[in-house]
């Protein structure tokens, strides 16, 4: 899981209550819904900066789906090193 820029892993926020009728935003990164524009603004905007890392290399000042991509690709890396 990319880390943010104190160095914690990201924790997905709890859902919003949302009905199945009501409008939603879904941030594409997480998954994350969110009932409320605004959350959903400020979430996508800490995505998109460059303050997060991957967890496996240490590289760092990525947007999280750089740190997700750069995370799965060092785990492929490991995984092919090293098969079962």
């Amino acid at each position: 899981m990319p880390l943010d820029k104190k160095r914690k892993p990201h924790q997905l926020r709890p859902p919003d209550r949302i009905e199945l009728d009501e409008p939603c935003f879904e941030m594409r990164a997480s998954g994350e819904l969110f009932a409320d524009y605004e959350e959903y603004v400020d979430a996508l905007m800490s995505y998109q900066a460059r303050t997060w890392s991957c967890a496996l290399t240490g590289k760092g000042k990525l947007t999280f789906e750089e740190a997700q991509l750069s995370e799965r690709q060092a785990q492929r890396k490991v995984d092919e090193a090293f098969p079962e």
